[in-house]
């Protein structure tokens, strides 16, 4: 068998043992007692199949003194079994699964990059929700949250876990709830609207509701005979107002401590 080009070269019998073999370009050092031993474990069916069927070109993955290795196989039919050259695919297809994988790679980053991210987005999301219904404390007795933005039903539940909170410390006897801010009401979150103001009145604080828009008002009006609550325009009124009553406590006191003393 003689080969003038440096491409390996097999001479096969019928079950595929190798009775001869030509690598001048040194790609297999050891000749394999079987063609099939070269196939990596993915490829040795194929490899069989080809001889089976007879087919004249393919490509197969074979192991080589360096690794696995892409060949493109060209089989003749000869008296004592199978003629085999061998001839190494381009390493475009390398070149390609190098790409591929440094893609799938980056890709894998990306999601994570975007994972942190959107936790990240997640955490500003829930802090920007809770900032949205600060509770602010006026005096001893009053303290008012002002809303901002639309409301959602996240929104509101952030608000609400925060107020309530804050409330219980603080112990108000009256809460000023300011819409002036607030943009879109979702009708999705009206009953939770409903229920933040059920458990202030459940917890003995009067609730004063201001700066309502008409469009507001329109989106809580089913829930209206639900709800205990005074209604003002403006904070600058409801505060005055409660200041009032607030100085008209403390002569109230006043005069009952002036008549004890006068009956001492």
């Amino acid at each position: 068998m003689n080969n003038l080009i440096p491409l390996p070269l097999f001479k096969l019998n019928k079950q595929l043992a190798v009775l001869e073999m030509q690598d001048p370009s040194r790609f297999f050092s050891k000749k394999p007692a079987y063609f099939d031993a070269l196939a990596d474990e993915g490829s040795l069916k194929k490899c069989r199949y080809l001889f089976e069927a007879s087919i004249e070109r393919s490509e197969l993955n074979l192991v080589t003194d360096t690794g696995i290795r892409l060949f493109e196989l060209f089989i003749s039919k000869i008296e004592e079994g199978w003629s085999v050259l061998l001839v190494p695919a381009s390493n475009n297809y390398l070149q390609v699964a190098d790409k591929l994988e440094k893609l799938q790679s980056r890709l894998t980053e990306t999601n994570f990059e975007l994972f942190e991210k959107s936790e990240s987005l997640s955490k500003a999301v829930k802090r920007s929700n809770k900032l949205s219904g600060p509770f602010i404390e006026l005096t001893e007795n009053l303290g008012i949250v002002p809303l901002f933005g639309d409301l959602s039903s996240e929104k509101l539940e952030a608000i609400q876990a925060n107020v309530l909170s804050r409330t219980y410390l603080a112990q108000p006897e009256r809460l000023l709830i300011d819409f002036t801010g607030v943009g879109i009401i979702d009708r999705s979150s009206v009953g939770k609207l409903r229920d933040f103001l059920l458990i202030l009145e459940q917890l003995g604080i009067s609730t004063v509701v201001i700066g309502l828009h008409p469009a507001h008002a329109r989106t809580i009006l089913p829930y209206r005979r639900e709800l205990n609550f005074e209604v003002e325009r403006s904070a600058k009124e409801a505060v005055r107002q409660w200041l009032q009553v607030e100085d008209g406590k403390e002569l109230s006191q006043d005069e009952a401590e002036s008549k004890s003393m006068n009956r001492l």
